[in-house]
């Protein structure tokens, strides 16, 4: 293994994800990079990490080159970060169990009616207030705005 010296050293600790839902196991990687934040973006970068999270960074810490690569061969030997599929996650699913960490969810957070491509949907001016699948199962027949905020309203 190469060490730069005109680098510094860091300890990323972030979320991984694939341990189930609302849950995460928090697990410190070493990186090497001019600053934290160049550190922090590194990570968020690496497999397992909850990628589409603002929060997946916990900590970053500056660190000497001994505990550079212990942090490194520490996580050679861990098994999670060398699963490949599910079938090899299950062989260590106790020791898993052990590590997640159940997510804090901000409570009364109410979600926007997106779909996959994350556009509202509106009747008029008025939002869809219930599933646009739903909607649009049941509300088919229906000819123009008049008659779909009514049913919209009324929910």
């Amino acid at each position: 293994m190469r060490y730069n010296s005109d680098k510094s050293y860091y300890a990323v600790t972030v979320k991984c994800g694939h341990v189930g839902r609302n849950h995460y196991m928090p697990i410190t990687f070493a990186i090497s990079a001019e600053d934290g934040a160049a550190a922090a973006q590194l990570a968020r970068g690496f497999k397992r990490v909850k990628h589409d999270h603002k929060d997946v960074i916990l900590c970053v810490n500056k660190i000497d080159i001994d505990e550079f690569i212990t942090i490194k061969t520490n996580n050679n030997h861990d098994p999670y970060l060398h699963c490949k599929n599910i079938q090899d996650q299950r062989k260590y699913n106790q020791e898993i169990e052990k590590r997640k960490v159940p997510e804090k969810l901000v409570a009364g957070k109410k979600h926007k009616i997106v779909d996959s491509r994350n556009q509202q949907h509106y009747v008029g001016k008025n939002v869809i207030k219930t599933n646009l699948k739903r909607f649009t199962k049941y509300y088919t027949d229906l000819q123009g705005y008049s008659c779909a905020e009514r049913c919209v309203n009324q929910t």
